[in-house]
This record gives C-alpha cells, sequence and structure tokens, in this order.
C-alpha cells in the first residue's frame, strides 16, 4: 500500500488475487441464496392459522366508517365539536363485538373532503358509511346525520336533530342508538351498560375535554401544554370524569417523550396515578388501560408484562381498538415474540 498526497490509502499489490478471492466469494454467496431461497423455510414459522380464522369470522361482521363530521358554522373554532361528534361516536360504537368499526385515523384523512361512497368503502373496506354535519348558532346546535349501505348506495336512515349546545353528549347518545338500531346490531347486557354510561353530566367539563382533545392531537409543546390545562380544568368541574383522567395521563407521557417537562420521574409517576385513578372510576374504560399501558412501556418505567396485561385489558372491553392492538403488537415485539 502506499499514501497519494491527500493521505488516502491506495492499494498498489495483490490486486488479482483479490479480484479472484472476491468473485469467488460472491459465486458462493449466490449459491446460498439460492438455497435458502428455494428451501424457504421461513414458511414453515409462519403460517398463523388461528390468526387466518379470526380474520375470516371478522369478515362476517357489518363494517362501519364514521366520517369526520363537516362544521358548517363558518367558525374554525367550532371544529372541535365536530370532531368530537365523530371521535365518540366511533369510541362507543367500536365497543360493540357485533360490528367492526374503522378506526379514527383512517377516517381522519376525509376530513374537509366530500368522498364518493364507492370510493370511501373501496379505501377502508367499510359496507357502512355514517356522514354528518354540524352547524352551531349561538348556543343552539344543528345535526344532520346518514347512515348510506355503500354496497347499494341506499339511505339506511338520516335524521335532523336541533338541540342545545349543552345537550350534545344526549345528542350523541341519540344518534349512536339510531345507527345501531338500523343496522340491527346485536350486542350483550355489558356493552349496552358499557357504551350507555355517559362520560360526563357536566357540560362545562365535557366542552373543555373535546377543546384539550383537539389540542392534544396537534402534538407540539404549546398544544400539548394547552391539552394538559384543558383536561385539568375539566376535571375542576367534574372530579370523576375517567375518560379526562385517562387523556390527561396519556398527555403527560405524550410530554415526557419529547422532553417537554423538567421532572421526568415525577411527570411519569402523576401519569401512572392518573392512569390507576381512570380504572377505579370506569373499570370499563378501554383508554383508562391503554394509558397505564404507556406508562409501563416508556423506557424509565419498562414493564412488559403489566404493560401487555393492561393492553389486553383494553382489547377485551373494546374489541375495535385499533391503538390497542397496534401497541400491543409493538410491544410484543419488542421482546422478541414477532410471531
Amino acid at each position: 500500500y502506499s499514501l497519494d498526497p491527500f493521505g488516502q490509502t491506495k492499494l498498489t499489490a495483490r490486486r488479482p488475487m483479490r479480484r479472484r478471492a472476491f468473485g469467488l466469494l460472491a459465486a458462493l454467496t449466490a449459491c446460498v441464496g439460492i438455497t435458502i431461497f428455494l428451501w424457504q423455510p421461513w414458511t414453515k414459522q409462519f403460517e398463523e392459522p388461528e390468526q387466518q380464522s379470526e380474520l375470516r369470522e371478522i369478515s362476517t361482521l357489518p363494517s362501519l366508517a364514521v366520517l369526520p363530521f363537516e362544521n358548517l358554522s363558518g367558525d374554525r373554532e367550532d371544529d372541535y365539536l365536530a370532531d368530537g361528534m365523530t371521535d365518540d361516536l366511533i369510541t362507543d360504537l367500536a365497543r360493540l363485538s357485533g360490528l367492526v368499526v374503522i378506526s379514527r385515523s383512517s377516517t381522519l384523512p376525509y376530513k374537509g373532503q366530500s368522498p364518493e361512497v364507492e370510493d370511501v368503502a373501496e379505501d377502508l373496506g367499510a359496507q357502512y358509511i355514517v356522514f354528518g354535519t354540524m352547524r352551531r348558532s349561538g348556543d343552539t346546535l344543528r345535526i344532520n346525520a346518514k347512515l348510506v349501505d355503500s354496497e347499494t348506495g341506499a339511505h339506511i336512515w338520516a335524521q335532523r336533530y336541533d338541540r342545545d349546545a349543552a345537550d350534545l353528549l344526549a345528542l350523541q347518545d341519540d344518534v349512536r342508538g339510531e345507527i345501531v338500531s338500523a343496522l340491527q346490531v346485536r350486542f350483550s347486557p355489558e356493552e349496552a351498560e358499557n357504551i350507555s354510561q355517559s362520560k360526563t353530566e357536566n357540560p362545562e367539563a365535557y366542552d373543555a375535554y373535546l377543546r384539550a382533545r383537539q389540542q392534544e392531537s396537534y402534538f407540539t409543546e404549546a398544544s400539548t401544554r394547552e391539552a394538559i390545562r384543558l383536561y385539568r380544568l375539566a376535571l375542576e368541574h367534574d372530579p370523576d370524569f375517567a375518560s379526562a383522567t385517562a387523556r390527561l395521563a396519556i398527555a403527560y407521557t405524550l410530554a415526557v417523550d419529547n422532553g417537554w417537562v423538567a421532572d421526568t420521574e415525577e411527570a411519569l409517576e402523576l401519569a401512572r396515578s392518573l392512569a390507576a385513578q381512570a380504572i377505579v372510576r370506569d373499570p370499563n374504560l378501554p383508554t383508562a388501560y391503554w394509558a397505564m399501558a404507556r406508562y409501563y412501556t416508556r423506557d424509565e418505567t419498562w414493564d412488559t408484562d403489566k404493560a401487555i396485561e393492561a393492553l389486553e385489558a383494553a382489547i377485551s372491553i373494546d374489541p375495535n381498538y385499533a391503538d390497542g392492538y397496534a401497541m400491543l403488537a409493538n410491544t410484543l415485539q419488542f421482546v422478541g415474540r414477532s410471531e
């Protein structure tokens, strides 16, 4: 070897011998690769017949997509009401084991659009689609909602509601009940009890909660801090508001992940305490268990068994909990249980 003027190593000897060696190595590698490809040992390890069977069973259930409700108020500040209406309908309907409900993250890209029924059905694999609009005028809300069969294009159900803004929760219950009735979905008494439980009877608490959800979705430091403030405000109005308690716990873990807290240990302990409180306040709230799993999957508080236990509890309550399945998959993959 010799060095060129720039200090880089230059190969000046044994070049023919090295070329022959590299050529032999390349040929050997190709032979091994072809052997492995023809043998395909991985096909014997990942057949997963049980999972395929479960998917076939799910395919026999009616599938439903709730598209983002459109805000017709002319005031973008009212978006949080339309988004809240959409989110809570998806959350409530997802608790019914007799339905396959498309997750919010999959329907969110349709916000602000006017898609064709056929396109939505093809993109999301949904047989039934809910469309809705919301208009706020002072203290009055006008909600228009319709349920469409994507296979026939027929409107199975449509209704217009004029209600006081403070009655938003009762309005959601009415819309959800109409959809379930129109689809003739069967559900157990336990499921009926779960979805009939009001999140809060305090309109100020619910309004603060919906505003917090909107802020949390922006995933910035300023919006996360504002979400934490609003969740705390919701709990001042209703200390027993389990959903706000769980979301506050999640917001703290998000702040920890991004380095937006001064004391990581204190923030994580607060998140754990809030998640535990949410579970006590509502043992049938999937988000509460997801919040606890968030705590147990942080680097500082890692506990695989407790995280998996919490996520399996969330999924057992909500068989359509997409975030629950995704987080459980990530956790299992991380600990080497990829199959």
